[in-house]
């Protein structure tokens, strides 16, 4: 199912714009190396804006190339 809101991205969604594969996406949640998700009933969201707020920060470390 399509998210309804542009400003919101699945778990899915927010590791296709990181360009990372599941397994690491996995990792940096569970050791809390992402930004803070966002809970609707029993899914997790991640804001559109930290997602990519995020990205820039790992490219200014030069953790993403």
């Amino acid at each position: 199912m399509r998210n309804q809101s542009p400003e919101l991205l699945t778990g899915c969604e927010a590791r296709k714009l990181a360009g990372l594969p599941t397994a690491t996406w996995l990792e940096l949640i569970e050791t809390g190396q992402l930004p803070k998700p966002v809970r609707i009933g029993a899914r997790y969201m991640w804001r559109r804006a930290d997602v990519i707020q995020w990205i820039r920060e790992m490219k200014s470390c030069e953790v993403f190339a």
